[in-house]
């Protein structure tokens, strides 16, 4: 390498790959004249550490000073202490160095460059060589120059550099020697210098050289402050509520501040204490006022750059909400409340009832929550939903289920409540119910619903198409409401020759029905006169009025409705909506007029209206009644002008006084007498005696003494008053209330009117002895302990009897802990549920570690006990290779199709859609000394691999695995604390000696003790247990016995675990076995009904195993073919990916993709 004097840079790197199964350590060590010159970044190399199959990457760096002179290094890589041990790697390295110099003459660190990124900068430095300046030579219209210049670069404190992009060469001046070089500031950290550094190329001899110039860069702070952390607490009235703000910045923190918003609406400025460099916290510690605390947080840094946040808190008083929601018929449903705060809709809380009971129960705040409560698929979303007290049963739903009998009425859900709100919106869902035209259907409301007779006492009122919102997606409707009955979704039918009115049904729907809609004011039944109609123009100034023509079309354009008519008190105004439908295949341009005495209450919102053909447009109108208007009728016309046609439909606005608002108020005790400290019980009443339908009023309940006019107790509520309200209140006197006369008076505010009443009571103090004796005799308690005690004894003789009945009965022994058995976790397996119960039944992962048999007789499911085990490991991405003999277990590659599995999935929880198939490479072997050379290439996790051994006949099985056993010792293999590994062996019993086995049983024996601790599970599938020896059941932590009638086993079963048990094991039903390990029931048996599978029952046929043997043949001849690819340095990863999708194809038993895919990939492999 050449460089220049006073230069650094970077060599190159050295990678060192470990391809050895092992951990290697190695030094890098360096000797020659250049030592000193050269370094090796990125750690410590003097020992050093590379993982089996990975690498590690030396990055070495040169820097020279002012000397002239050429430096040797000779690098070397030494293995430590390694058997095998690679040898020794010598790397020699040349480092010349040059009299070539650059210098920065501009941005200088007394003189620095103030940027921000994307900013240019203009740098000069000047060249020489062996003293000479090097610039640009010009000759003729030609230039010349042996410099090249490679870079410039903005360096950090750590030495990091980055680059400045579009660096330009701006020109060279001959008089000042000096190169002028320009480059973009990159985006890289502010508030901060940084140092230039100017890199170059002395072109004829290669020379390198730079120059760096410290603190040369500086980029100033205009980075605002970011909030690291905002939290706040909330707390109960009295407690204290603190608010944590973690802040950063590229610079310093000057200030934090903070305001705060008190519930009454109060602002205050905020302490906040600096705990530590960037954290600040805020302590409240006077929460005497319920609700809600805004606080807005401002945070500035040294260079006046601002950010703000804001977060709230909440001081609450909590109350209970509780219920069982219960529909007419005493049926549980399920119901989920969520509550969010009004303001700004953040999530607060939800909760749901518990079925099959139904019950819910949640502590919330005394405060107003905006409450989505969704039930019977559909919801109500209260708007400021006012909880003041606690609830029991506050809401209640109900809904009719549709059937088709019930015709048009798709979706009736009935909704009641105690609590005030400012209004709601109801959203029903439809879905499910049968229907034609989505287009019709509305919202009904009953305004007198039954709810035990689920029936509408007084019929169904559609609302309004502007009060109505439709979702066609999600086949949903909704409407706001301010109070509550049964609201229907529901429709009518265009052509059945009924005009069906009660379902909206009209004219300008469907004329077949309803006949032709009037298109002249003699059409409209004359309204009535009304006394003392002030004299307004018959047309707003300007207007004019045409006729009506009959052109092309009748009646091509049709409104909505077929007369407007409303009713107005002085100073109120409401909103209509009107649609015009065109019916030419021409578009048409009309406009709109109102014309009358009415022309003087009316605004639209367009007089103009552009309706494409065979469509249709919706106008808004403003119907106002100013403050002086005069009570009366004033009627009119709605015209519509379209070419020589005209439609005009009559209006109506009736102006009439606001009828009077009169309230009474009673007060009654409940309890005439009260101790100090016991809730004081009153009736509060209130009369709507105005003829106002609805009264709004606030209702304000104190009590004071007689003697001294001291405020004892407060409390205030809101509602709407309709005819009669009269309900029990309670109030706790405080503990601390002198004996004597009180008063409670109840005040009603309204419309800046009151109405009171007033009433007495004592307030006394007993004897201790009198008030424990009162309690007792008093309290609900004292009688159900004493009725509990008959009770209690003649339900422990019924207990007693029936479970002794139940025992008797049990086909089963059940002597089960449910609390010692596995429980459901990251860490277990679900694989059936315990017999005679519905508990499901787990498998601990780590038991699977100490291994497991299954045992039982042809045909009683010990194979499908064994396969659920596996389908769940492989749910967990535990790696599994099987060895089959019985080629069962092929048809893991497909989805369960079996209706007998399939009809018990109901049992266990399951559904159809849940059968499934699982990634397996099928694997045949027909020669005994088929080599596995190692096995941990066929582990993938979440996949299995299947060795079919069915072609091996006695010696030549066990002698297949003696081999497939030994080949697993010669692998050095991790210890593990987890099960990762499976490996099960089916039909194991034929290498018991008395069906001829050998070595093959001595090897398993030696994995039984060996395996758990390198995390492999081993599973043994067997029609015999008993003959096992000793040494291998001794190993083995879980046993499965299911149906048998081998004596051996039988006999065996009755010497561990008692006659009862042994007389149960011939009898057990397909698929039930009797489950027993030291870890689980205290070491006592039980009994697992074990689930149906999920993947195929039927194994695959000998064709499509022998195309598996095929594929797998042609795979092997890829990859030795790419082998040789890869050693002629052809890149073949697109081959390789490829091959890896035909791969996977197969693992999913797609032979017919796969054989495509490895056609493709070896046509590709002959053109190369």
């Amino acid at each position: 390498v050449s460089v220049g004097t006073d230069s650094s840079g970077t060599v190159g790197d050295i990678k060192i790959q470990n391809k050895a199964n092992l951990f290697m350590n190695f030094n890098v060590t360096m000797s020659g004249n250049g030592t000193q010159y050269i370094k090796l970044d990125g750690g410590n190399w003097s020992d050093f550490t590379v993982d089996r199959l990975e690498n590690r990457t030396v990055v070495v760096t040169y820097a020279s000073d002012s000397t002239i002179a050429d430096y040797f290094v000779n690098m070397t890589v030494h293995a430590l202490g390694t058997n095998p041990k690679p040898e020794d790697m010598f790397i020699p390295f040349w480092l010349k160095v040059s009299q070539f110099t650059v210098n920065i003459t501009h941005p200088t660190t007394s003189n620095p460059h103030n940027v921000t990124a994307g900013d240019l900068m203009d740098i000069q430095a000047n060249v020489s060589y062996q003293g000479t300046p090097q610039g640009i030579e010009y000759v003729g219209n030609n230039t010349y120059t042996n410099i090249s210049w490679t870079g410039v670069y903005l360096v950090n404190s750590t030495g990091y550099e980055y680059d400045c992009p579009n660096m330009t060469i701006v020109g060279y001046n001959n008089q000042t020697k000096q190169w002028n070089i320009t480059c973009n500031a990159p985006h890289i950290k502010d508030a901060m210098s940084y140092n230039l550094k100017l890199s170059t190329l002395f072109i004829p001899f290669g020379i390198a050289a730079d120059s760096v110039y410290p603190d040369a860069i500086i980029y100033p702070d205009i980075t605002s402050p970011k909030f690291s952390l905002v939290n706040s607490t909330s707390t109960e009235i009295g407690g204290n509520a603190t608010v944590e703000i973690g802040v950063t910045d590229n610079g310093i923190i000057e200030n934090v501040t903070a305001i705060m918003t008190l519930p009454n609406n109060t602002v205050l400025p905020v302490q906040l204490t600096n705990v530590t460099g960037n954290k600040w916290i805020m302590y409240i510690n006077d929460t005497t006022l319920m609700g809600d605390y805004d606080i807005d947080i401002t945070v500035e840094d040294d260079s006046g750059n601002l950010n703000t946040t804001s977060t709230w808190l909440e001081v609450y008083q909590n109350l209970w909400f509780n219920g069982t929601a219960l529909n007419a018929f005493g049926d549980a449903y399920a119901v989920n409340y969520e509550m969010r705060r009004p303001q700004t809709e953040e999530y607060m809380d939800s909760f749901s009832s518990n079925l099959p009971v139904g019950d819910y129960s949640r502590t919330v705040h005394n405060r107003s929550y905006n409450t989505i409560v969704s039930a019977f698929e559909s919801e109500i979303r209260f708007r400021n939903l006012r909880i003041s007290d606690h609830q029991t049963n506050p809401i209640i739903i109900d809904e009719k289920p549709y059937t088709s009998e019930r015709g048009k009425f798709l979706k009736i859900l009935a909704v009641d409540t105690n609590l005030s709100f400012d209004y709601a919106t109801v959203k029903l869902y439809y879905g499910n119910a049968d229907y034609t035209d989505e287009t019709i259907i509305g919202i009904y409301r009953c305004s007198n619903w039954s709810f035990p007779d689920r029936r509408c006492n007084d019929g169904w009122i559609r609302i309004n198409e502007s009060q109505v919102a439709r979702d066609y997606v999600a086949h949903k409707i909704e409407t706001n409401v301010t109070s509550f009955s049964a609201y229907a979704a529901a429709y009518y039918s265009c052509g059945n020759g009924i005009c069906e009115s009660g379902y909206g049904e009209g004219c300008s729907q469907c004329s077949d029905d309803c006949g032709e809609c009037a298109t002249n004011i003699t059409d409209i039944p004359q309204i009535p006169e009304f006394p003392s109609i002030p004299q307004i123009p018959a047309f707003p100034p300007g207007s004019t009025t045409t006729g009506t023509t009959d052109g092309g079309v009748t009646d091509p354009l049709t409104m909505s409705a077929n007369a407007i008519s409303v009713e107005l008190h002085p100073g109120e105004c409401i909103n209509y909506t009107f649609s015009m439908m065109n019916k030419r295949v021409s578009d048409i341009e009309a406009d709109l007029i109102v014309q009358g005495q009415v022309w003087h209450f009316i605004k639209l919102s367009r007089t103009q209206i552009e309706i494409e053909a065979n469509s249709v447009e919706s106008v808004d109108m403003n119907i106002c009644a100013e403050q002086t208007a005069q009570p009366g009728i004033y009627t009119g016309e709605l015209i519509a002008s379209y070419g020589n046609d005209t439609n005009k439909i009559p209006v109506s606005v009736k102006v009439s006084l606001e009828r009077e608002q009169l309230l009474d108020v009673k007060v009654e005790p409940i309890t005439p007498t009260i101790q100090a400290g016991e809730n004081f019980k009153y009736q509060i009443s209130i009369y709507n005696l105005g003829t106002t339908k609805k009264v709004d009023i606030t209702a304000r309940y104190s009590i004071k003494s007689v003697d001294t006019d001291r405020l004892v107790a407060e409390r205030e509520e809101t509602m709407a008053i309709e005819t009669t309200f009269s309900e029990q209140r309670q109030v706790k006197i405080p503990e601390n209330t002198a004996e004597g006369k009180y008063t409670i008076e109840a005040v009603a505010y309204y419309d800046n009117r009151t109405a009171s009443s007033l009433a007495t009571f004592d307030v006394v103090i007993q004897p201790l002895i009198v008030i424990l004796f009162m309690n007792a005799i008093t309290s609900i308690w004292t009688y159900l302990i004493l009725a509990m005690i008959p009770v209690g004894y003649y339900g422990y003789k019924y207990w007693k009897k029936r479970k002794k009945s139940k025992v008797e009965k049990a086909k089963y022994i059940f002597p089960v802990d449910m609390k010692k058995l596995p429980k459901p976790g990251d860490r277990t397996v679900k694989v059936g549920i315990i017999a005679e119960t519905e508990q499901p039944a787990y498998f601990d992962m780590e038991q699977l570690k100490m291994h497991l048999i299954a045992a039982g007789a042809t045909g009683s499911g010990k194979s499908v006990s064994c396969q659920v085990i596996i389908e769940e490991l492989l749910r967990k991405d535990v790696c599994v290779v099987i060895f089959d003999p019985t080629l069962q277990w092929t048809g893991f590659s497909r989805a369960c199709s079996d209706k007998h599995m399939l009809d018990l999935y109901p049992k266990f929880g399951l559904k159809p859609e849940d059968a499934r198939s699982f990634k397996t490479d099928i694997i045949v072997v027909d020669n005994p000394d088929y080599q596995i050379p190692d096995i941990r290439k066929f582990f993938r996790p979440g996949e299995m691999v299947v060795f079919c051994i069915n072609m091996l006949k006695g010696a030549e099985l066990d002698k297949f695995v003696r081999n497939t056993m030994n080949s697993m010792f010669d692998i050095a293999w991790p210890e593990e604390t987890q099960t990762k590994y499976c490996i099960l062996y089916d039909e194991v019993h034929r290498l018991l000696p008395k069906y001829g086995g050998a070595g093959g049983y001595v090897a398993l024996e030696r994995g039984a003790r060996e395996f758990r601790k390198w995390g492999i599970a081993l599973m043994l599938a067997s029609q015999v247990l008993s003959d096992f020896r000793g040494a291998i059941r001794a190993n083995i932590a879980t046993e499965i016995q299911l149906r048998t009638k081998y004596t051996g086993d039988i006999r065996r079963v009755k010497m561990k675990y008692g006659t009862n048990y042994s007389r149960t094991i011939p009898k057990l039903t397909i698929g039930t076995g009797l489950v027993q390990n030291a870890e689980y029931n205290e070491g006592k048996p039980y009994f697992v009904n074990f689930r149906p599978l999920l993947h195929d029952t039927h194994r695959l046929s000998d064709e499509q195993i022998a195309e598996h043997q095929k594929i797998n043949m042609r795979i092997d001849a890829i990859r030795s073919k790419l082998e040789e690819l890869k050693k002629r340095r052809i890149d073949v990863k697109d081959i390789e990916t490829e091959l890896d999708l035909a791969i996977d194809k197969k693992k999913e038993s797609k032979l017919k993709m796969t054989s495509t895919y490895i056609d493709s990939v070896e046509n590709r492999i002959k053109r190369l």
